[in-house]
């Protein structure tokens, strides 16, 4: 109904209609006792679960003509994001982690 009356108003050049497909959900537990025998914090989890799933600004380039810093960023590889590829993963920090 929205799109019939934006389309017929004038002064309205172009009706476009987004929707989102529906995202599976993943909710992952940490098993913090695990995790402590081990000398892993939360913290370090969630830092490398963010580094290992969307990447992350590790520094800037300096370069002595330019006007603005270059960000170094670390991204993965675009075939292993996910949480299906954590399991994989060999960094000890996400051992302590399962799917709820």
């Amino acid at each position: 109904k929205i799109r019939q009356i934006m389309a017929n108003t004038d002064g309205v050049v172009d009706v476009d209609w987004f929707m989102e497909e529906d995202q599976t959900r993943y909710e992952l537990e940490i098993d913090q006792e695990r995790a402590a025998l081990h000398g892993i914090t939360v913290a370090h989890i969630n830092e490398v679960l963010t580094l290992t799933l969307t990447g992350k600004q590790a520094g800037l380039l300096h370069q002595p003509l330019e006007k603005e810093d270059v960000p170094i960023r670390l991204r993965p590889p675009p075939d292993s994001t996910g949480c299906r590829q954590l399991k994989f993963h060999p960094l000890k920090a996400l051992w302590f982690l399962y799917q709820v």
